[in-house]
């Protein structure tokens, strides 16, 4: 069974993670959800939570949600990713954090067991996605120059409004695992 690590359950995570599970039976993937932050009553506008979750871990509230839409298998894990953090199988980024990205890259590079990674951004309207070998030097030493921070202002938390984007981005990150499947 292979695994898909999606890091972040806030707006991208979420509604990326409700797609995926979707997918994973036929594509024989075992879920695996990580975020360390708990729901806030504002996530509600724009993360899939309901009211109940408030004050919960992000991760166990949003498996149990995932649970009754899909027979897929996953685990959640209310843990941050750091540089020490050992992940297996592919890796969807979907964090708010320039550094929390910085982190996750050094604790995947050049991994024989990280064949992909997918790091999902979006700002207002606007969206980008890196799909990467983050075994193969070049695509590290391109994708890391998209991490520089130096006069780089944080990007604002999404909104209600900007949900049509996000099931836009989630749909290409599926788009995205198929066609890796398929190769």
């Amino acid at each position: 069974m292979k695994t898909i690590n999606i890091i972040g359950s806030g707006s991208l995570g979420s509604f990326t993670a409700l797609l995926l599970s979707k997918m994973a039976p036929a594509f024989g993937w075992k879920l695996k959800y990580y975020d360390f932050d708990s729901v806030e009553e504002k996530n509600r506008r724009n993360q899939f939570f309901r009211k109940s979750d408030i004050g919960r871990k992000k991760t166990l509230a949003l498996k149990e949600i995932l649970d009754l839409f899909s027979d897929c298998q996953s685990e959640a894990i209310p843990e941050k990713i750091t540089s020490a953090s050992e992940l297996r199988g592919v890796v969807v980024v979907l964090v708010d954090k320039i550094t929390e990205r910085i982190e996750i890259l050094k604790s995947i590079s050049y991994r024989a067991y990280i064949p992909l990674l997918i790091d999902a951004r979006s700002c207002g309207d606007v969206a980008i996605i890196y799909a990467l070998d983050p075994r193969d030097q070049d695509q590290v030493a391109k994708y890391q120059k998209t991490l520089e921070t130096e006069g780089v202002a944080p990007a604002p938390c999404a909104h209600a409004g900007q949900l049509p984007i996000i099931f836009q981005i989630a749909a290409l990150i599926g788009q995205l695992l198929a066609l890796f499947e398929s190769k």
